[in-house]
């Protein structure tokens, strides 16, 4: 990851980025264009690239004022989306394309999460290793119907295993949730990387596998409607651009003190469970980061074209859309592209 972290970031602000003055920010966002961002979820460092594109002052930088709301699941950050009262947002590869399929005008325009960020975490003393483990036992997911609880059945469909043979139960997405496992409520969950290290920071005893042993989609992609890229393709240019030099610091951030440094900055401004520990926080940074180069520091923030065609095959494969999806509907790379040259 070191080699990574050093050859990707060629003009890359560095630590220099981290000691901008807050007063020049905030002169910069009051003059910047205002523009509405939901997290799919409660602030969590899971969402450190947006939300430290505006706390650094990256999106600023770029004339933009960008502010962060935090959702309640998914699809409802989807809804806000088509609504039209979020522009951007981020949702997994797997969610986009219901989306789309049920009709809604979305395309991704950057993928930052290039392997999913989900994994199956069980008790290490009773562990569930794949999907056939699951059979009469009730699994806990982040939302109903969201990418968790969709993962799921994808997992099981694969296998022939009816959905209704595997109860699931709604857990949220933090570490605390694996208390309901060790009382025996449910047998294993499904939760974002930053929670499964947390857990293992705690020292907790974990079985933890990535949902792509089963499944393989685009992690967590960013997208707004159709439209806007079409209509206000400066602004999604700017937008990206700021998520780049986000990405670019926190790649750069190649000692414990600067890590811990951005994690400090995060909790100060938004309110993130997790981030008072400086030290779990940041070994959190450097894990979904890990899952930022899946696909090779080349392909950072890029839409991979083989894993959208891999998603929408095996999703009409399992009947979860009712006809084959053209996975290049989903995305475009123009502006990400055109993002990454300077």
């Amino acid at each position: 990851m070191s080699i990574s972290r050093r050859t990707i970031l060629k003009g890359a602000a560095g630590g220099s980025v981290l000691l901008a003055a807050p007063a020049l920010i905030g002169r910069a966002q009051a003059q910047g264009k205002k523009v509405q961002y939901i997290c799919p979820f409660a602030y969590q460092l899971s969402f450190a690239p947006e939300l430290n594109s505006v706390a650094g002052g990256h999106q600023a930088r770029h004339g933009l004022d960008v502010q962060v709301e935090a959702g309640r699941g998914g699809a409802m950050a989807v809804q806000q989306v088509v609504a039209e009262r979020a522009m951007f947002s981020r949702a997994s590869g797997l969610e986009i394309a219901l989306s789309v399929d049920r009709g809604a005008d979305l395309v991704g325009i950057a993928t930052i999460v290039q392997a999913s960020n989900f994994f199956v975490v069980s008790p290490e003393a009773k562990p569930i290793r794949n999907a056939k483990d699951m059979v009469g036992k009730t699994i806990g997911v982040v939302s109903v119907k969201g990418t968790t609880e969709n993962l799921l059945d994808m997992m099981l469909i694969k296998h022939n295993i009816p959905v209704d043979k595997v109860p699931r139960q709604t857990v949220g997405n933090a570490p605390s949730a694996f208390a309901l496992v060790q009382q025996g409520r449910i047998d294993a969950m499904i939760v974002s990387i930053p929670t499964v290290t947390l857990l293992r920071h705690a020292g907790e005893k974990i079985h933890a596998w990535s949902t792509d042993q089963e499944a393989k989609t685009p992690g967590q992609v960013y997208f707004c409607l159709r439209s806007t890229v079409e209509k206000e393709a400066d602004t999604v240019a700017r937008f990206l651009r700021g998520i780049r030099d986000s990405a670019r610091e926190m790649l750069a951030a190649d000692t414990q003190a600067k890590r811990e440094a951005i994690v400090k900055r995060l909790g100060d401004q938004f309110k993130i469970e997790g981030a008072t520990n400086l030290v779990a926080g940041a070994q959190t940074m450097v894990d979904e980061e890990e899952l930022w180069l899946a696909e090779g520091k080349e392909n950072l923030l890029i839409n991979v074209p083989s894993r959208y065609k891999e998603m929408t095959d095996m999703m009409a494969a399992i009947k979860l859309i009712e006809k084959p999806l053209d996975p290049t509907r989903l995305y475009t790379n123009a502006l990400i592209q055109d993002a990454l040259k300077s």
